[in-house]
């Protein structure tokens, strides 16, 4: 379980810095880049679909190789796709989060136990 609460932990830190940052969308995930893939799909139960969404994510934001030296995998995506792919990358990091808490209290038996931090 204490992978779980290290995942639940980096997306709540992810939802917050798109939350907040005053950035554009694409920018904001840039920013929260390295909270969303530090947490690899197995690094989680295979609940609720979790781990798809997870590689999804992971997909959608490494999927364009570098065009400049210097550049990575995630700048060069999150630089080139619309303002829409990102929106949707955001809103799906916002449901992995609801999941992996969902999942969190399904094995603590608590539907509405605060989480143990």
């Amino acid at each position: 379980m204490s992978l779980l609460l290290y995942a639940i932990e980096k997306y709540s830190s992810a939802i917050r810095i798109l939350a907040t940052n005053p950035h554009d969308v694409r920018s904001r995930l840039r920013s929260a880049s390295f909270d969303i893939l530090s947490i690899g799909p197995d690094m989680v139960p295979d609940d609720e679909g979790v781990r798809d969404d997870i590689h999804w994510l992971y997909h959608q934001m490494t999927r364009l190789e570098p065009k400049y030296d210097g550049h990575d995998r995630v700048s060069a995506t999150l630089s080139r796709i619309r303002k829409l792919t990102a929106a949707r990358i955001a809103e799906r990091v916002v449901i992995v989060h609801a999941k992996l808490e969902s999942i969190y209290r399904a094995h603590h038996d608590c539907l509405t136990c605060p989480l143990d931090k």
